[in-house]
Order: C-alpha cells, then structure tokens, then sequence
C-alpha cells in the first residue's frame, strides 16, 4: 500500500516524502529523477502554504475579536 492515508498522524508531512515519491514513480509511472526533483519542491511549497494559513488565521481571530493590531503586529505574525 502506498497511500499517505494509511497513517492519519504523517499525512500531509515531510515524512510522507518517500511514500509519495513512490506512488509518482510506480503508480504514475514518472521518471525517479523527475520525481527526486519535483517531490520535495512540492513539500516545501505546501509547508509555506500552511505557515501564511496559519498567519491569516491569527490576524482574523485578532480582528474578529476586537483586539487592534498596528502594522508592526501584523508583521511580526506574519
């Protein structure tokens, strides 16, 4: 089995890595230097996404719950 969904605790981590790198070679049947590549580009990627989620979520709960936030603040969350 090869899914990432197999352990719900490392999905969506870098510890996934060599388990996805294998579905895109064996199941999609990419070349393994394209996916050695590609693979942890994309990890990466998505770690950044989760870093600026998680930013916006503190800035709205901020505003939602009235506290006032400078631009200083709003830096330093971000």
């Amino acid at each position: 089995m090869y899914s990432s969904q197999s352990n719900p605790s490392l999905s969506r981590s870098s510890a996934t890595l060599p388990v996805t790198m294998e579905c895109i070679v064996v199941e999609n049947h990419v070349d393994r230097r394209v996916a050695k590549f590609v693979a942890p580009i994309g990890a990466t990627i998505n770690m950044d996404g989760t870093a600026l989620y998680e930013a916006v979520a503190v800035i709205f709960i901020a505003q939602t719950t009235g506290r006032d936030l400078d631009a200083a603040k709003v830096v330093i969350t971000a």
